[in-house]
């Protein structure tokens, strides 16, 4: 014992000797210099990249509103020029517009942001509100022709009256006491970068030069936690804005693409070679592909969103069937695909989204004849138990290898990784089928075979299956023969 304090003691004297040297008290004051230095250069880097961020918030919830009302003001400019006749706007383009505005809700309501917006008093509700409403005037703009003037008016006079309200709530941003709040947190940004500057100085004196060896150390992994944190912050930021954003950003132009080729293609504009007939074909093809890419990344993400709304009603579902049928049969030729179907549900009726349904089939089928081999077959069949009512779609492709089979209907999966893919596609396919089922309170089953084929089932339950007095229509639809290849 009496060694060890001998030793210390030996210890703390060589120290006193090493700091007592001209040469040493030089490097420790220098050492301290510049970690006095390195910590300021830090916090004012911080302190910019804090004032940046607030004049970003300062920014963003403007433009945010600001976007809000733009989009209002175009889709009572488009809803006026559809009911003018006019040639670019269609109903699908109409419906395009609308989606626009609505994807503007969400901005609002969800992203960080824009969280200043929804400190204001009635703004959730009125946001709320108003998306609302949008979900009523959508069953309206989904029937209106150019003849209907009822609800042409309905329409109208129902997103014109929310303008004034929006207005307030720009207004407020612009010019009320949440731009003071916002001034007011630069500010104490200032003055707290002020206070952490001289706390820093009173810290840095006091340090040895051992000491500062450890600061610098515990520097280092601050920095690299917060470069860490923001780097995940702006992965996620990044995905919400795409998602958010991309109907604006990307489905306005495709679809502005898919006019003029369209033109260019049918010689609306004048008469045009052959050829560029053909590559106007081949645009329209490729920008027709990409839109569907689009719209079931959009369906996905109000899915992930609870905002994919059911419009149900009672339909013949050998109906949608047979539609779906109709629009994949092209592909099916060219494929040289031999397509059965099999109704055992005659009669039955369905309450359910018909649009989701016919989206289930049509999806169903465009993964079964994608990984169909010329020759071979794909059977639609409909079947009805005490269990409810039954689609399936079964084939005799490539299979699926059973440690894939479980992950098939994930987000974005594909069983085929490699960068040879055969196949096209973005792997939303099966995992829109089992968000739309489980939306109507269904299920999917999946059964495969590597190299002998794949069977999907979707199940709905027996509350939405109904009888229906007419077993004809739609029934025969189903009986038609496209068993040919």
């Amino acid at each position: 014992m009496l060694h060890s304090v001998e030793t210390g003691r030996g210890s703390f004297r060589h120290l006193i000797r090493m700091l007592s040297r001209p040469a040493v008290r030089i490097a420790a004051a220098a050492g301290l210099a510049m970690l006095f230095l390195s910590m300021l250069t830090l916090q004012e880097s911080e302190l910019r990249r804090e004032r940046a961020g607030y004049n970003y918030l300062l920014t963003t919830n403007n433009w945010a509103l600001s976007q809000l009302e733009f989009e209002v003001e175009r889709f009572l400019g488009a809803l006026d020029r559809f009911m003018l006749g006019v040639p670019d706007m269609d109903s699908n383009a109409l419906t395009l517009r609308f989606d626009i505005l609505w994807s503007r809700i969400p901005v609002l309501m969800l992203a960080e942001e824009t969280a200043e917006v929804r400190t204001i008093d009635g703004a959730v509700e009125l946001l709320e509100d108003f998306e609302a409403a949008l979900n009523e005037i959508e069953r309206d703009l989904l029937a209106l022709t150019p003849n209907d003037r009822s609800r042409y008016d309905r329409i109208r006079s129902s997103v014109t009256a929310w303008g004034p309200a929006i207005r307030t709530l720009t207004m407020e941003v612009y010019n009320g006491q949440h731009f003071q709040r916002l001034a007011e947190r630069t500010r104490e940004g200032y003055r707290r970068a002020a206070l952490y500057q001289w706390a820093m100085l009173v810290v840095v004196t006091i340090l040895s030069l051992f000491l500062g060896f450890e600061v610098l150390r515990s520097g280092r992994r601050t920095r690299d936690e917060k470069a860490a944190r923001r780097a995940a912050e702006a992965a996620n930021l990044a995905k919400s804005t795409f998602l958010a954003t991309m109907s604006h950003e990307l489905r306005t132009p495709l679809n502005a693409i898919m006019g003029f080729s369209e033109a260019q293609a049918k010689q609306l504009l004048g008469p045009v070679p052959s050829r560029y007939r053909d590559y106007a074909n081949d645009i329209h093809t490729s920008a027709s592909h990409l839109l569907a890419v689009l719209n079931d990344i959009l369906d996905m993400a109000r899915m992930d969103a609870r905002r994919l709304t059911l419009y149900e009603e009672e339909f013949n579902p050998s109906k949608a069937v047979d539609m779906a049928v109709r629009m994949i049969d092209p592909d099916r030729k060219r494929a040289g695909i031999v397509l059965s179907i099999e109704n055992r549900a005659m009669g039955s009726t369905l309450r359910a989204d018909e649009r989701l349904l016919r989206q289930i089939v049509l999806n169903l089928l465009s993964n079964a004849v994608k990984f169909t081999s010329p020759g071979g077959t794909v059977t639609v069949a409909l079947d009805q138990s005490a269990s409810g009512l039954t689609l399936s779609v079964r084939d005799t492709g490539t299979g699926i290898s059973p440690d894939l089979l479980k992950r098939v209907a994930e987000p974005f999966f594909q069983a085929d990784q490699s960068y040879a893919r055969r196949h096209q596609g973005t792997g939303l396919g099966l995992s829109l089928v089992k968000g739309f089922a489980e939306l109507h309170g269904g299920s999917i089953a999946i059964e495969s075979t590597l190299g002998e084929g794949t069977m999907v089932a979707v199940r709905f339950p027996a509350a939405r299956v109904g009888k229906s007095a007419d077993t004809v229509d739609g029934s025969a639809a189903l009986r038609a023969d496209r068993a040919q290849s």
